[in-house]
């Protein structure tokens, strides 16, 4: 019996301890859960902010016109360059000389202060297309004289669309490529514009391959809009800006220019694109009060011809004189010597006339019997 009891309170004693070790047991596993989370999370962070910290320096890279990796080949970083170079130092050039044989500078102030010109100059500025620096050039308060070497590419694109008689190329516009066939001088215009938006919006590297096609195409491009006396001429001014050396400091500047410009003209083209927008949505106003308009003097003409006073036309044939001294109280006109004669009837002392009424008398409404042609009435409203 002493026995049982004691086997008993050391199976008792036994359990407590396996589950005091086990409950231990469980605690400790679920620290070490919380700091493994914990750890992992750290690393999460740390991992996420090292990424953030790299994305935002790579896009200030790409804003500044530095390289947006470190794997990036310097070849192709300078290749990039040198194709904004290109665009920002001779495309002023070939947009002056087309605005030069448009508008004389000999003239161009006189030309500036016409009317038409003039008030159109003021609505852009008004829109908010030309600022303030831009106006003070166009019309120098000191100087008194304008001169188009002072209008830089941004202003002389401007001019060339609004007061240079040029037509936007068909069918895609000032802001987008033109077609193909299309070699008229707005449509390189449009093309450089293509090329400065296709190299802004890229990153900062150009291949060599892909500089080759860039290059020819803007030699073909600046060789139709005359920037230089011949093509001979042109080829050995880029082979110069190509050999040309630029550290990394001159280099970084043709990037922001063509940035800057980029940035420029996308702020004219919406401000253009909103002016044209209320100019097409006043002039539909216009259309449809205007056709309103008739519309409504259709029907008060139709309600006025069936009431009870219909508005009474007068004939062509008959001048307001003659209506005057014609029209009796009846409605109808009695036709002078004049009117008769307009529409091939006898008058009185004709030959014809005397033969009918030798022939035949007339029947007035009344039922008596006249001879008088004067006498018969003919109304034009029955």
């Amino acid at each position: 019996m002493v026995f049982r009891a004691g086997l008993t309170v050391y199976l008792v004693n036994l359990l407590q301890k396996n589950k005091t070790k086990m409950a231990s047991e469980q605690q400790d596993l679920a620290a070490s859960d919380d700091r493994s989370v914990l750890s992992n999370s750290n690393l999460t962070h740390s991992v996420t902010s090292a990424d953030a910290d790299s994305t935002a320096h790579a896009a200030g890279d790409i804003q500044n016109g530095a390289p947006a990796s470190p794997d990036t080949s310097p070849q192709d970083h300078l290749n990039y360059s040198i194709l904004c170079r290109m665009l920002v130092e001779l495309s002023p050039v070939a947009m002056r000389n087309i605005f030069n044989g448009i508008h004389t500078s000999m003239n161009l102030g006189a030309t500036l202060s016409q009317p038409l010109i003039l008030a159109s100059l003021r609505r852009l500025k008004g829109k908010g297309i030309l600022d303030q620096r831009q106006w003070d050039v166009l019309y120098p308060e000191r100087k008194g004289k304008t001169t188009s070497e002072d209008y830089d590419v941004v202003l002389l694109l401007i001019l060339l669309k609004n007061i240079c008689h040029l037509s936007p190329p068909y069918p895609n516009g000032w802001s987008e490529a033109p077609v193909s066939g299309d070699k008229s001088i707005p449509a390189d215009l449009a093309r450089i514009q293509w090329l400065r938006t296709s190299l802004a919006t890229k990153e900062p590297v150009v291949t060599d391959a892909d500089y080759v096609q860039y290059r020819d195409q803007i030699s073909e491009i600046l060789s139709r809009l005359g920037c230089t006396k011949n093509k001979r001429h042109l080829e050995q001014l880029l082979l110069k800006k190509e050999r040309e050396p630029l550290d990394e400091e001159q280099q970084d500047q043709f990037i922001k220019s063509l940035i800057q410009w980029e940035k420029k003209s996308l702020e004219v083209s919406n401000r253009e694109a909103e002016m044209h927008h209320h100019m097409n949505k006043g002039r539909s106003n216009d259309f449809f009060s205007a056709q309103s308009s008739t519309q409504s003097k259709s029907s008060t003409v139709s309600a006025g011809q069936g009431g009870s006073s219909p508005e009474k036309i007068r004939p062509r044939h008959l001048s307001a004189k003659d209506e005057r001294n014609g029209q009796n109280s009846s409605g109808s006109v009695k036709l002078n010597a004049r009117s008769r004669t307009t529409l091939g009837i006898p008058t009185l002392g004709s030959r014809k006339h005397s033969n009918l009424s030798s022939k035949a008398a007339l029947l007035s409404k009344d039922g008596k019997r006249t001879t008088d042609c004067e006498s018969r009435s003919y109304s034009f409203w029955e």
